[in-house]
């Protein structure tokens, strides 16, 4: 009764406080969520609840002649279990709160395990004089809790898978960034990972490296062509070098060039 009507299967968060008195500009109060260390010392409360009840089934199962009734403690260890996994699902919680989901995964995955004892666990037959509350765990009851750890337990296994996945990433990222050229180079490319480097903006110190500017053209073809305009080179002969026969010049002359520029193909 202390715990909750569904046996503390779910925690719902507390409706937020506004003070009663308003606000000196007027302006309404704005609702805040409940702090963490609201919500541990909570699950702290449940907790030693759970312990409470778990000390008082041992603490029957300890009673004279308990031990030979087989069937009383097979319904007692079922409850036991019941609540054992609910108390192992609150404080998957609170690892949850905490942002470790590792630890909420396996917390998750004990509590299931119990949960599987305690829904194949007998159970007493109804007693339909008996009006007082009592600690019997209805079958309705151990499926419940079954089917909601299975739906949990699957959503933590996801939530391990993704922090994996981002941890893995981290590295490899980092490692590719260190060696990537800065992001002033890089202007054109969107970033991978989402985030931008910005330890790596600019090359600093500057170093010397080979700039990209107007190419420069060798004009080979200048001394064999007769450019229009240009004036003709003149040749300066010694006087003690004979002329060649006008033969061999026009010889000279009927020869054809071959390839570009008379520099063969």
């Amino acid at each position: 009764m202390l715990i909750g009507p569904d046996d503390g299967l779910t925690f719902p968060p507390k409706p937020p406080h506004k003070p009663r008195r308003p606000r000196k500009d007027g302006k309404p109060w704005t609702a805040r969520e409940e702090p963490t260390g609201r919500k541990l010392a909570r699950l702290r409360e449940r907790i030693a609840l759970y312990d409470a009840i778990l000390q008082s089934i041992d603490a029957i199962k300890e009673l004279r002649g308990a031990v030979r009734d087989t069937a009383f403690i097979a319904e007692l260890d079922g409850q036991r279990t019941y609540f054992q996994a609910l108390k192992c699902l609150n404080l998957s919680h609170a690892y949850a709160f905490f942002n470790t989901p590792k630890q909420a995964l396996a917390l998750c995955s004990r509590a299931l395990s119990l949960a599987t004892q305690a829904a194949a666990a007998p159970r007493p037959s109804p007693s339909p004089s008996s009006q007082a509350t009592q600690l019997e765990v209805s079958h309705q009851q151990a499926l419940t809790l079954q089917t909601t750890l299975e739906n949990l337990n699957a959503h933590y296994r996801g939530v391990v898978a993704l922090s994996q996945l981002s941890e893995s990433s981290v590295p490899v990222s980092k490692a590719h960034l260190a060696n990537a050229p800065p992001v002033v180079e890089r202007l054109n490319e969107y970033p991978a990972s989402g985030a931008v480097d910005l330890e790596n903006l600019v090359t600093w110190p500057p170093k010397m490296k080979p700039v990209p500017v107007k190419p420069l053209f060798l004009d080979v073809a200048w001394n064999y062509i007769e450019y229009p305009g240009r004036a003709p080179a003149v040749q300066h002969v010694s006087e003690t070098a004979a002329a060649p026969p006008v033969e061999e010049q026009a010889s000279q002359k009927a020869q054809p060039k071959k390839g570009w520029f008379s520099f063969g193909r």
